[in-house]
């Protein structure tokens, strides 16, 4: 049944990358029938967007508030009767009313900015939320994920912006560059354990490396020094992980078997 759930994981990400469900039930013919209702309930589902806050809606829900606010002075108010009366104190409960105000709007506008790409209005309260979220991980494996996460996403937004204008966004190779550069130092420091982390830093780059040689020849100029030295950067860090695991295969490191995860998202759809 594990075996099963990890391929199921497999497979869904790989139909969200492009693939088709025919395709990758082929690939696993002694579970056919299973997966493929299963990938086809997935499908179903994937289909419904989820509703994403506006700025309009979260404005309006704002004034709302405020609007309440104002109109509690009609009652006594004993909601802080059994509080401590430093709490109690007026100023306390506005400054606190306003940061509650300011949590509940960042965070709809993460949620509202998750599938902006550069150039959008709200893409720089993306990067604020993620550096949020990398300056609140202490734990180097949980960095190190996290890193690997940021980089697909660039991988994403960078494949996304092609399609869309024809151009190459050299900030953002860069920046998926750092960021899975950032994951493998992190990831060599995790212990001796063949870690989940290195088995996907070892999937993205192979991923972002076949995603850059396929983008190659259709640019031209500076974006294709770019994306030529991208190219350079991905292959060395290939050579530099097969050492890593060949050591490990070799015996110098113990490997464990990494249980409860799953695959590495397959490869973005390319035009």
């Amino acid at each position: 049944m594990k075996e099963f759930e990890t391929i199921l994981d497999y497979c869904i990400d790989e139909m969200r990358a492009g693939k088709s469900i025919d395709k990758l039930v082929e690939q696993f013919p002694e579970y056919a029938e299973e997966l493929r209702s299963m990938l086809e309930l997935s499908e179903q589902v994937g289909e419904l967007d989820a509703p994403e806050p506006s700025a309009e809606t979260i404005n309006n829900a704002l004034f709302e508030i405020g609007q309440r606010a104002g109109q509690k002075k009609q009652e006594p108010d004993t909601s802080g009767i059994f509080l401590p009366k430093f709490v109690r104190q007026p100023w306390v409960r506005r400054t606190v009313s306003a940061m509650l105000v300011v949590v509940v709007l960042f965070f709809g506008l993460s949620t509202a900015s998750a599938d902006s790409v550069p150039g959008d209005l709200l893409y720089p309260v993306k990067q604020l939320t993620e550096s949020i979220q990398i300056a609140f991980t202490f734990n180097e494996e949980d960095e190190a994920e996290l890193r690997l996460t940021f980089s697909e996403k660039r991988l994403k937004e960078l494949s996304k912006v092609y399609r869309e204008t024809g151009e190459v966004n050299e900030q953002l190779i860069q920046a998926m560059l750092a960021d899975a550069g950032a994951a493998i130092e992190r990831a060599e420091n995790i212990g001796d354990t063949l870690s989940y982390v290195r088995t996907k830093a070892q999937h993205l780059n192979e991923t972002q490396h076949e995603f850059l040689q396929h983008l190659q020849p259709r640019v031209r100029g500076q974006a294709r020094q770019t994306v030529d030295r991208a190219i350079e950067v991905c292959g060395q860090r290939r050579g530099r992980m097969q050492q890593m695991m060949q050591r490990m295969m070799n015996g110098d490191m113990p490997m464990h078997k990494v249980q409860g995860r799953g695959h590495m998202n397959g490869m973005m759809e390319k035009q």
